[in-house]
């Protein structure tokens, strides 16, 4: 049996995590998951296929993004919209005004026309509207006083800034307390002019990320309702008729899946599926839980 010296070692080592950062960042065409086995893994730990299928359907949907209101080039707004699969409840919107309070830190007005339902507070809303397949939530807000503290204070501070301007011209330019604290007056309308505008990328931005943070938390929420549901329909031992057993207490405890009987021997070949469990964690996370550019965004 041939052996390798340490360089060599080294050496084929170095080469193979190359090659595997290669193939990694240029995955064939044969790679992943088809749509079956999504479902067939789904299946087993508790995931409807409807909720694949929505993925799937929001994933190949042109993502759209609802433009925001700008002042002088500033975001002066904040936004999300995402649509819900499947029926949203009384006890779901219960539990969306809840965090609502709890993430803005306000109790808001609730008001309901037919199957409309909002909360308000000031600007900022959360709309939840019936749709086709579901409901769609739309999240919101405007910074309006922005559109007033920006330009009132660099009118304040040029109004001020000519008054002192004047009064030391006067003076013959100077030393004068008075034209010293026009200028301190002066300074107040521009430090809130600028203070306003600096606040206002970050401020949109913790906005979008509470929002996001919210929707995420809904659609988390469905997924689960739904597991449980297939999981009180499917929590037994189940023995097919050509003997090959699945290894389940209940689909989310599930460890090997029958795969059928091998060509030659005829006994039943079981393969396990922890990898693809892994795997489908990881899409369905990227897909449900708005942690990144949610797939369900417009």
């Amino acid at each position: 049996m041939r052996r390798f010296n340490e360089e060599q070692i080294a050496a084929i080592f170095e080469h193979a995590a190359a090659a595997q950062r290669v193939a990694h960042d240029h995955p064939s065409a044969q790679a992943g998951l088809t749509l079956a086995e999504l479902k067939e893994i789904g299946a087993e730990t508790g995931i409807s296929a409807e909720f694949l299928d929505h993925a799937v359907e929001s994933m190949d949907r042109e993502v759209l993004v609802e433009p925001g209101q700008t002042f002088l080039g500033l975001p002066i707004s904040a936004s999300h919209i995402v649509d819900i699969p499947g029926p949203f409840t009384d006890e779901d919107w219960d539990r969306l005004v809840v965090d609502l309070r709890q993430t803005f830190q306000a109790r808001g007005e609730i008001n309901r026309d037919g199957s409309l339902r909002e909360w308000r507070n000031g600007n900022l809303y959360a709309l939840v509207e019936p749709t086709a397949s579901g409901a769609r939530l739309r999240l919101g807000t405007v910074k309006d006083e922005s559109k007033y503290a920006i330009p009132g204070g660099a009118a304040w501070f040029v109004f001020w800034f000519l008054i002192g301007l004047m009064k030391s011209a006067q003076q013959g330019f100077e030393f004068d307390p008075a034209v010293l604290f026009i200028g301190l007056v002066a300074l107040v309308g521009l430090t809130v002019a600028v203070a306003t505008a600096v606040r206002l990328p970050a401020w949109s931005n913790e906005r979008r990320r509470q929002m996001e943070a919210i929707a995420g938390r809904v659609l988390k929420t469905k997924v689960i309702q739904a597991g449980e549901v297939q999981n009180r329909v499917e929590s037994h031992v189940e023995t097919p008729d050509d003997g090959c057993s699945i290894l389940w207490k209940t689909p989310n405890q599930s460890e090997r899946a029958c795969r059928g009987r091998t060509e030659s021997g005829g006994s039943a070949v079981c393969y396990d599926i922890v990898l693809k469990r892994a795997s489908l964690t990881i899409q369905l996370s990227a897909a449900f839980v708005v942690s990144h550019e949610s797939l369900l965004v417009y």
